[in-house]
């Protein structure tokens, strides 16, 4: 999970010290303090990018040739230690009726919607087809955050030695 910092960060893990009803549970925050980032382990939306994005609809100048610009941050969101492993991302960013018919264009077992945090999240192994697809001319509204490099080339690797060692066993 990334920051809200520009350039994106990737977010450290930190315990909560506060003798509270949440003492001891673990969140993800900004590496050195910048943008505020806060999310509780295994949520879905931290509040700090639901906070920051309305700000920014708010006060964002940038215009395309269909309108505001839309920013769309991906993240890693659920690992599925099961056979096979699976790799989840999430998409965070306002409704956009554009947006929502072409994640509804992609495999019904590659996407899932939850509709209680109305947030979609993809299996990874359509990422590189669905980060192309949104650089994609026809979604010139999007300003694209796309997983750090280092980070999506490491998944990458990830699922392939485990494919071949599950090949390898058959």
């Amino acid at each position: 999970m990334n920051c809200l910092c520009n350039p994106p960060k990737l977010a450290v893990i930190k315990r909560t010290q506060r003798s509270n009803e949440n003492f001891g549970k673990e969140f993800f925050s900004c590496p050195n303090g910048a943008c505020n980032f806060f999310s509780w382990m295994g949520a879905s939306m931290p509040a700090s990018f639901q906070n920051n994005q309305i700000q920014n609809n708010r006060t964002s100048p940038k215009k395309s040739s269909s309108g505001p610009i839309v920013t769309v941050r991906l993240s890693v969101i659920k690992f599925e230690e099961c056979s096979p492993i699976r790799i989840w991302f999430g998409v965070y960013h306002p409704h956009n009726t554009k947006l929502t018919q072409f994640y509804l264009s992609l495999p019904i077992d590659k996407r899932r919607y939850n509709d209680d945090i109305r947030n979609w999240t993809f299996d990874y192994s359509i990422y590189e087809y669905f980060v192309n697809n949104l650089q994609a001319t026809e979604f010139d509204f999007i300003e694209l955050i796309e997983l750090p490099r280092f980070l999506a080339v490491g998944i990458r690797r990830y699922i392939d030695a485990i494919s071949k060692k599950s090949s390898e066993i058959s």
